[in-house]
């Protein structure tokens, strides 16, 4: 400033430039109020609720928050909290691996799709400024055939998500879309297994190495034999993938390589050896005990956090778990149980995450049983119908019996397959198998029953890798020498002619109608009738037709025509459903609840499966009717089903039981299947392994102990969930989506919002052609991906277009879900991103269930935490304006009220004098927060240093093995050029090691920085 001799002023002004600039005071402008500064905000007037609501709304999107919820009511899905413990535990990972290994109908399709969605709306709020990030997301879905449907078909219907069906010209341009280098292209695609493990495409996918954002595989367990192309693919998609999704309602065998094969293919870092995997669990047994007392309560009271220190001091007696003692997390951990104190919130927080860190399996694995889910469960009632055999109808199974048992006396255990499946046919159903001998086996149906049966019978055959890889029991046969024997058989068939003859009578049938009837007359109109053979359901459909309505599905069925079969049996447009396990695998029929079992399949598991596809959760009826056909004096009666009536497959699930049976079962099969034993022999070795009298209860308990190695973090990660939504506030409610889109059609002008007439939870939205070209321009810079319906169209109209807020009310009125992933509401965000004029940081608002009267200054700002684990975070501090006292729960209660729509506005004038009480409150919430902000900042710059040092100690200590091994290798090998190839793997071991240590010491700097989103003036309603 430089005074002028005639009384003026000029100033000697820089500029951006750098340049020096002189101007008269009368030609300066002043500049607005800062608007950056909370002390200016306070000196306006606060902005109603509905515009306070908008900035803390636009705050949660901002960036994707840590303990933000997005993809709640994101899907045309009931809510269950436990199908959200996958989605926290990935949110809480940094490998963003996951096998989910529910048991069956408990939803992990479900489970998927809300990761998918979780995963997609934080890529989108990642991207930068004008990228196209949000519409990079690229998804795979990888699973059996008979599967793909039902994946194409729940992602449209519950997750409005389109799946491209990667046949042969899809997988085709896939390739192409790879090969072309585009990263601007969106993809959402599913491919089955048998497809994707082909050679050719899968070797051109490979020279591309393509990346995915997610991919998911169902039945995962076909992937568990290490040999077979089915776990080559995998292992591909897992370089491929930056997230890896594996499901599989298959039980966890911690006694052999299954889950060690899994857990490997998917981080092969933390699990580089199977002879160490064991002893990596030990400790997961104690670190379980104290998680499931954290989650009871026990660290409330001083007693109970003494009682858990003394459990995690059992950690260090295993020789793995001395090696976990030495890590930093247990020493924190050790720490906080240690003072016998109660825990205090954010220090059970972090009792959580040490424990998340030490144990092996917690990040990896997700376990939820239906014994764990408060869903009501529908019962079971099974009713035995008893057959008897006329003498014809007897001897007929009686010859067939001792002619496979000397057919495979002569010919081995290929013949004792094929034995096995002649005589399961046979007590199935005898004209069915009459039918067969007549056929004498042609070529082609002896091929494909083979195929068939090697393929989908798992009580022989894990799965068909194994058949085709060789490497099956000595029970099975290969697809080739199974059918060459069932050809063979057709040339023996001579001494079988006498069993040709048409018999009078088919009493099973008989019986199975009568008992349709009479169920009729109960009211069951609708039932599900199972049998393992292609012959059997046919059979029964040409004889049940003429009575009542009828449809077949197995496992030669198209997927088209599955799902109009389905589509059908939903809307009850025939009553009996003859189905078999593969034609119906992977599908949902809880609307249905009754079940016939025509014959039973030869393992417990089928039988569970099959009863799975009712007993599901959202079954509808109170009971689940199970009817058994059982006819004395077959294998099936007199051993299976007394087996299965002893181990409760009939009443409860025997999920848990599956590993302990397995073993069983194949010594049982041998048994029944030797041709050298007499029928007393035979029953004494079914005696001598009393299978037949499995002690459940005993079984239970052993499971129960391995279940101990598996979880116990998992009731955490949705501590504070309630019956309706994630619970404080970390989520996008309805009424929180439907005020910003309503907000914006305002501010923009472009169009309106309004209720629907007594209807909650239905708003009618009309827009116009500037709203359509703004949402161009939002899609243009990749706020959402082209929409596939004609949504543009009708905004575009001016007519108003229906939308449901909530996922209940979409599912009812079939109107789209205005959810976050919503293109209105990516347009909403993406337009206040470019127009933030209409935000008002500083704001008014009253909640429910606070003291009429009171009023307290509530700071809500948006922490950043970077470092090893980087972190995004609301924090709020709040004051009583007056007495000054700090109220953190009134914090809580804004983010939660914001959430739920409960934010009113308080029309009342306020007090004259407010602003000096409200310049002190702000004055005591700056230095409340600044102490917060320290003290925080301590706690999470000791955890990231106790993570930064876990990781290296794991990462060398990964190293170490295989330097080790490869050092090993090259003192024992003569072949000095063998030897300067395990001596080069050293070097490159150790070059690798050190540059990703270096890495990591770089990333795992620390800082916190904060930023003020918003003031709230909160006054009691």
């Amino acid at each position: 400033m430089k005074p002028i001799r005639d009384g003026s002023v000029q100033y000697r002004l820089r500029d951006a430039a750098g340049g020096i600039r002189m101007a008269f005071e009368e030609d300066l402008e002043a500049l607005p109020t800062s608007t950056d500064d909370p002390e200016d905000w306070i000196l306006r007037p606060p902005a109603p609720a509905d515009r306070t609501a908008l900035a803390l709304t636009l705050a949660k999107l901002s960036t994707p928050l840590t303990d933000v919820v997005y993809s709640y009511q994101s899907s045309r899905t009931v809510f269950r909290p436990y199908q959200f413990r996958p989605v926290l535990k990935l949110m809480s990972s940094d490998r963003q691996r996951l096998l989910i290994a529910d048991e069956v109908g408990l939803g992990k399709t479900i489970e998927a799709g809300l990761i998918w969605n979780e995963l997609e709306q934080r890529t989108h709020l990642r991207r930068s400024s004008g990228r196209r990030g949000g519409t990079h997301f690229r998804g795979l879905v990888v699973c059996p055939a008979a599967l793909v449907t039902k994946w194409q078909n729940e992602m449209r219907d519950r997750f409005d998500r389109q799946l491209r069906v990667l046949d042969k010209e899809g997988m085709a341009e896939l390739v192409e879309l790879f090969r072309s280098g585009d990263t601007s292209e969106p993809f959402a695609g599913v491919v089955s297994l048998e497809r994707l493990r082909r050679a050719g495409q899968l070797d051109e996918l490979s020279e591309l190495q393509p990346r995915f954002d997610l991919v998911i595989v169902d039945e995962a367990h076909y992937l568990r034999n290490a040999s077979s192309r089915s776990h080559a693919a995998a292992a591909l998609l897992a370089d491929w993938a930056d997230a890896l999704i594996f499901l599989s309602a298959t039980p966890l065998n911690l006694g052999n390589q299954d889950l060690y094969n899994l857990v490997h293919l998917l981080d092969e870092a933390s699990f580089p050896e199977p002879k160490v995997f064991e002893n990596q669990l030990e400790p997961n047994r104690h670190l379980n005990a104290v998680a499931v007392g954290l989650a009871e309560g026990a660290a409330d009271t001083p007693d109970g956090a003494r009682a858990l220190h003394s459990r995690l001091m059992r950690v260090p007696t295993s020789a793995h778990g001395r090696i976990t003692a030495r890590r930093p997390e247990f020493g924190r951990l050790r720490e906080l149980l240690r003072a016998g104190a109660p825990l205090s919130p954010r220090q059970r927080a972090d009792a959580r995450r040490c424990i998340a860190e030490l144990n092996a399996l917690a990040g990896i694995v997700n376990r939820t049983r239906k014994a764990d889910t408060p869903d009501r469960k529908a019962l079971r009632e099974a009713e035995d119908i008893s057959v008897h055999w006329t003498p014809q109808e007897r001897a007929f199974y009686d010859g067939l019996h001792a002619w496979c048992l000397e057919r495979a006396a002569r010919s081995g255990m290929a013949a004792a397959f094929a034995a096995q499946m002649w005589l399961r046919q046979a007590a199935s159903c005898i004209p069915a198998m009459q039918q067969r001998l007549r056929e004498r086996f042609s070529p082609r149906p002896a091929e494909e029953e083979a195929a068939e049966e090697l393929l989908y019978d798992s009580e022989i055959v894990d799965d068909s890798e194994d058949a085709s890889n060789g490497s099956r029991t000595k029970l099975a046969a290969s697809p080739a020498s199974l059918a060459r024997e069932l050809a063979d058989q057709a040339d023996d068939l001579s001494t079988l002619r006498p069993l040709l003859r048409e018999l009078p009578v088919d009493t099973k049938f008989e019986q199975f109608k009568n008992m349709l009837r009479s169920a009729r007359t109960k009211g069951m109109r609708q039932a599900m009738v199972f049998s393992f053979f292609t012959r059997t359901l046919e059979y029964l459909e040409e004889r049940l037709t003429p009575e009542f309505k009828v449809r077949v599905m197995h496992g030669k069925t198209p997927p088209a025509e599955r799902e109009r079969i389905m589509k059908d049996f939903r809307a009850g447009a025939f009553d009996l459903l003859l189905v078999s396990e593969v034609g119906s695998e992977g599908l949902d029929f809880e609307f249905c609840n009754v079940l016939v079992n025509y014959d039973l399949p030869w393992n417990p598991m089928r039988v569970e499966q099959r009863i799975g596809r009712l007993d599901r959760f959202g079954q509808q009826h109170e009971k689940i009717f199970i009817f058994n056909m059982q006819v004395p004096g077959t294998i099936e009666t007199d051993i299976f089903q007394r087996l299965y009536a002893r181990i409760g497959v009939f009443q409860d699930s025997i999920g848990e039981l599956e590993p302990i049976l397995r073993g069983r079962l194949k010594e049982l099969h041998r048994i029944v299947l030797d041709p050298h034993l007499s029928p007393e022999q035979r029953r004494r070795q079914v005696d001598r392994i009393a299978v037949a009298q499995v002690d459940r209860e005993k079984d239970l308990e052993s499971l129960n102990e391995a279940q101990a190695l598996l979880t116990g973090l998992d009731g955490l990660l949705i501590e504070g969930f309630d019956e309706t939504s994630p619970g404080r506030g970390r989520y996008l409610g309805p009424r929180e989506i439907r005020g910003l889109v309503e907000c914006f059609l305002t501010d923009s002008g472009y169009g309106s919002l309004r209720d629907v007439p007594h209807e909650d939870d239905l708003v009618d939205v009309s827009g116009s052609g500037y709203l359509l070209k703004v949402m161009y321009e939002a899609m243009d810079t990749g706020a959402f991906p082209h929409p596939r319906d004609d949504l543009l169209a009708r905004l575009k109209s001016g007519s108003p277009t229906r939308f449901s807020l909530t996922a209940s009310a979409s599912s009812t009125s079939g109107t789209p879900l205005l959810s976050v992933r919503h293109p209105l509401v990516r347009t909403a965000q993406w337009w206040y991103e470019q127009h933030p004029e209409p935000l008002l940081r500083y704001g008014r608002a009253r909640l429910p269930g606070l003291p009429p009267g009171s009023r307290y200054l509530v700071e809500v700002r948006l922490a950043r935490t970077d470092g090893t684990r980087s972190r995004r975070e609301l924090w709020t501090t709040a004051v009583e304006v007056g007495t000054m006292r700090e109220v953190p729960e009134v914090g809580t209660a804004l983010l939660t009220s914001l959430a739920r729509g409960e934010l009113a506005s308080a029309d009342e004038p306020l007090p004259a004098d407010i602003d000096m009480s409200l310049a002190d409150a702000l004055e005591e919430v700056q230095a409340l927060a600044a102490l917060q902000e320290r003290t925080t900042k301590r706690l999470y710059e000791a955890e990231n240093t106790r993570l930064a040092e876990g990781r290296r100690a794991t990462v060398s200590d990964t190293f170490q093995v295989k330097i080790a091994r490869a050092r090993r290798l090259a003192l024992q090998v003569d072949h000095p050029s063998i030897r300067r190839l395990h001596e080069s793997r050293v070097t490159h071991l150790e070059t690798r090691r050190d540059a990703l240590l270096a890495q990591m010491e770089g990333e795992s700097r620390f800082s916190l920085s904060t930023e003020t989103v918003a003031l709230v003036l909160v006054e009691g309603a």
